[in-house]
């Protein structure tokens, strides 16, 4: 889909009418608010529709937010909402410190703050109590014209009670609520571009377009993090896009690259994208080149920020991009619609969009180039919930796990290779380091996962608490080097009887006999709590279908099937194996 700021709203209702009919799944939006906020439901609509989701959008009566979270009439919250979204203006929720701050004392002031954040919590707690869908606030900008004018400034008198709150509401992310920060929202828009005065006046309806496209666009990157739908690979065009002008004409010391312009302008995008690698982006390299030339650029150019070792694969070459884009997909196993390609040449980009519509494009005008490094640091695809310590690490093994490829292709008999591997399996209980990555992997794998089901890492926590829950991960390592944490299998336990809730793993990891040691320590670990059934599910999905049927080869019997399901139990027992993989176990 386009980008919406490049639509009429005649055409977004195009785009929505023709979109509402398809098969994407069903999410139900319901929001409270205490402003005119109808407005925002185009535009909420078509960026969800855009990651695939078929919105409905409910919104509740106007400024009448607590009443109903705590009678949760039909309309409101029940079991198949999907999202909440929270609008509080404070204008509306508290005149005392919008309009007449400076009249009130310290305690005062403090008893209005402490009024608010009750008022918040009950609305937290109510909607909880109804559904552990997540929950989106939209945060209290700064006053824009401070009662206190330029002292403001000085000692962030309003602006520090602004940020104690939207900090109080920070503090129940572990309850799956979430914040949009309005005023970094409203700094990249503009005042005079965020708010209508004249329909605040007339309707009380705050927001002009640009800030209700924004703002929809920061609900649609949780959203995106919350469902599996981050990017995970950013595949790079080289001339004209990580430096200017044309190597293969301009010669390594003609290109366009340096700390001054107009070569800084490709300098920044470079450091711009090194921070994406440093948060555990994949990077590759697509370009028509002499491969020779390239690399040359790479090793002695003196501003070259992107070096070998950050690029997990390339295809430089003179092949069309769509057919090399494939290929580094497969090469780095992971799906298409998980590549965002970045290049300057719009025939290109064209290119892609027809043969690989599930890979997302951003074209960059090379007469732009100082727009360059915004383009890509506000284009929200590779936005996380969380951020682990093998997020900084996920190039080098990704690379790493290319070189593997590369070795296996020269083995004749896989079994040696195996053991030649020196693959070893540590086996945890989740606990609160854990937490951030196990979230994680419930967000992002799609493909090997036989449920797939997501967990934020409130969710995890909690299951890491209950008694009748197990969350269990592994991490591997091998001679080239560690993959990290890459598998989690969630018990529930019922009597005597344990289920599988989630089964999910890396598919760098497939093909190694990874996916039946793990099992097997699984069943070992149920045996020894003496559990006597372990039962399971496969529910297919669109990504998962290449483990239909991973229950079925490790001996599970089938309860019941469908098309789209499948039940399994076995009888649990110790089982005594030998595996080419060297297992700690410290459960």
């Amino acid at each position: 889909m386009k980008d919406i700021l490049n639509l009429t709203f005649p055409e977004i209702q195009e785009v929505i009418r023709s979109r509402e009919s398809s098969e994407s799944p069903p999410y139900n939006v319901l929001i409270y608010r205490n402003i005119m906020l109808e407005p925002i439901v185009p535009y909420l609509k078509y960026e969800l529709l855009s990651i695939g989701l078929n919105p409905t959008i409910t919104i509740g009566e106007y400024d009448n937010v607590l009443q109903e979270t705590i009678l949760n009439s039909e309309c409101n919250l029940n079991t198949t909402t999907n999202l909440v979204l929270v609008f509080l203006q404070m204008e509306t929720l508290s005149s005392a410190l919008y309009s007449n701050i400076l009249k009130l004392n310290k305690a005062e002031i403090e008893d209005e703050v402490n009024r608010i954040k009750e008022y918040i919590q009950s609305v937290i707690e109510n909607i909880r109590n109804s559904t552990n869908a997540p929950i989106i606030f939209y945060g209290f900008p700064n006053p824009v014209y401070s009662k206190l004018g330029i002292l403001e400034s000085q000692i962030g008198f309003e602006t520090s009670i602004y940020q104690q709150i939207n900090n109080f509401i920070r503090s129940f992310n572990e309850k799956s609520v979430y914040i949009i920060d309005a005023n970094t929202l409203m700094s990249q828009i503009g005042y005079s571009n965020y708010f209508d005065k004249r329909y605040w006046h007339i309707g009380k309806a705050p927001f002009k377009k640009n800030a209700l496209i924004g703002i929809s666009s920061e609900i649609k990157k949780i959203v995106r993090a919350l469902n599996g739908k981050s990017k995970k690979c950013l595949v790079l065009d080289c001339d004209n896009t990580l430096w200017g002008g044309i190597v293969g004409e301009d010669g390594v010391e003609g290109i366009k690259l340096s700390k001054n312009y107009p070569g800084s302008s490709f300098y920044a995008f470079q450091k711009e994208i090194l921070s994406f690698y440093d948060r555990g982006i994949i990077l590759a390299l697509c370009s028509k080149n002499n491969e020779k030339d390239v690399f040359e650029v790479l090793h002695n150019h003196d501003d070259m920020l992107i070096k070998e070792e950050h690029i997990a694969t390339h295809r430089i070459n003179w092949q069309d991009k769509a057919s090399n884009i494939r290929e580094i997909a497969e090469e780095l196993n992971i799906g298409l619609d998980s590549l965002v390609f970045v290049d300057d040449s719009n025939l290109e980009i064209e290119l892609v969009n027809l043969e690989l519509p599930e890979v997302q494009t951003i074209h960059l005008d090379s007469k732009k180039a100082i727009y360059y490094k915004d383009i890509l640091a506000k284009c929200g695809f590779f936005d996380s919930l969380s951020f682990s310590e093998e997020d900084k690490v996920r190039g080098k093994m990704y690379k790493s796990e290319v070189i593997r490829k590369k070795n296996t292709k020269s083995i004749i008999n896989i079994e040696n290779y195996l053991q030649s591997l020196d693959m070893k399996m540590i086996i945890n209980e989740c606990d609160k380091f854990s937490i951030p990555r196990v979230s994680q992997l419930t967000q992002r794998t799609n493909q090997f996962n036989l449920t797939t089901k997501r967990y934020s890492e409130s969710e995890i926590k909690a299951l890491t608490e209950d008694d009748n829950y197990n969350v269990i991960y592994f991490q591997l390592e091998d001679k080239f080097g560690g993959y990290g944490t890459i598998g989690v299998c969630i018990l529930e336990k019922s009597e005597k009887n344990y289920r599988i809730d989630t089964l999910l793993m890396s598919c760098r990891v497939l093909g190694r006999g990874v996916e039946k040691t793990f099992m097997n320590e699984v069943m070992n670990f149920c045996a020894k709590n003496l559990g006597k059934e372990l039962t399971s599910r496969y529910i297919r999905t669109r990504k998962n279908e290449q483990v239909e049927n991973l229950f079925d080869n490790l001996e599970f019997d089938i309860v019941s099937t469908d098309k789209n399901y499948k039940k399994y139990r076995k009888n649990i027992e110790k089982v005594e194996y030998t595996s080419h993989i060297k297992v700690i176990n410290k459960l």
